[in-house]
């Protein structure tokens, strides 16, 4: 049994290893993608650095992971610290190394209302872009859609599901792909899912309706894939224009073991459970529903201080780190960001 101290440091240890990223030439064990695999594709860059993936659902719209956007204290970033690049496979890691594509500047966030990151649940949020992105929209899957999709369950050879990001090619999460890559995944149904994950999930009211779960033997999403895309290419509609492409989930969190490793499956935001929300928002930008201190505006001055909230949050994270880490039946969580 591992004493406090030293699951504390461990805890910190995991924590920092994500900071220490370097460029490296390929998702886990995935294949370089063209700009028309994934034309909704964006990158998240803070503070001009590459930190996740995010995804155009409507001209000044964009979906991330809500956890993308806090800062380790637990304060939520600026808009004006965040820029979304879009129309391009290649991503270098700083902003100002950005030749290709487009750059678009973020006017508001908005967290989900329900968000907790105690829970890691509805980890879901929206970025409004001051001007309009010319990356192509993908459509949110509804209610029919997602039963449709759990209808095919069944079928352990269906690797319809398709992931896209920049995020780390390596087991050992370190390092970043500049070079789109995507993996096709196969749907795990949620009674398969919550086994595998224990009560990290099952203690999660409603958890078989907001995440979504995919895996696929030694393929998955790993560091900096958080917030991306994961899209449905129903089989029955791959004539259409769109390929029948829908948005189905956002990259959330993952085993804590090696990426790709098979432990249990990857775990996404299920976005129709949050259709209507999105669409609340694009209709009135000044009625969104918010998290409580959580979305601000490119104009706030009274955003969230590191020196405010650091302490507390840390703390709460450090606990729920224990509290998962020392448990031997279910599986350890991890971001993906």
């Amino acid at each position: 049994m591992l004493t406090l101290a030293r699951l504390m440091v461990l805890f910190i240890l995991l924590v920092s290893t994500g900071a220490s990223a370097y460029m490296s030439p390929r998702v886990i064990n995935g294949d370089n993608a063209r700009l028309s695999d994934a034309p909704w594709q964006g990158a998240l860059f803070v503070n001009g650095s590459f930190s996740c993936g995010a995804v155009s659902v409507a001209p000044n719209w964009f979906l991330t992971a809500a956890h993308c956007l806090h800062k380790v204290s637990g304060a939520l970033y600026e808009p004006n610290a965040i820029q979304v690049v879009s129309g391009t496979t290649y991503i270098p890691p700083n902003l100002y190394e950005v030749t290709d594509g487009e750059i678009s500047e973020v006017n508001q966030i908005f967290i989900n209302p329900a968000y907790r990151a105690d829970q890691v649940s509805n980890d879901i949020a929206l970025l409004y872009l001051s001007s309009a992105s010319g990356a192509k929209n993908i459509k949110i899957a509804d209610n029919r859609v997602q039963m449709t999709l759990d209808n095919r369950v069944a079928d352990s050879e269906d690797d319809s599901l398709q992931l896209t990001g920049w995020g780390s090619v390596l087991p050992s999460r370190s390092g970043y792909s500049p070079y789109l890559q995507k993996v096709n995944l196969s749907l795990v149904s949620d009674q398969v899912c919550a086994t595998s994950w224990g009560l990290t999930m099952t203690s999660v009211a409603n958890y078989s309706s907001i995440f979504i779960c995919a895996e696929s033997l030694r393929t998955g999403s790993c560091s900096g894939d958080s917030g991306g895309p994961l899209v449905w290419f129903d089989p029955d509609r791959l004539f259409d224009t769109d390929r029948g492409a829908t948005l189905v989930g956002i990259v959330s969190y993952k085993a804590a073991n090696p990426c790709g490793s098979g432990v249990a499956p990857d775990v996404y935001t299920q976005t129709s459970s949050y259709l209507n929300w999105v669409s609340q928002c694009m209709q009135s930008v000044n009625s969104c529903p918010r998290q409580e201190k959580a979305a601000l505006s490119a104009n706030d001055e009274n955003s969230l201080s590191d020196e405010k909230s650091g302490g507390s949050y840390c703390f709460a994270m450090i606990l729920l780190f224990l509290f998962r880490y020392g448990r031997g039946d279910d599986a350890k969580i991890r971001h993906v960001l």
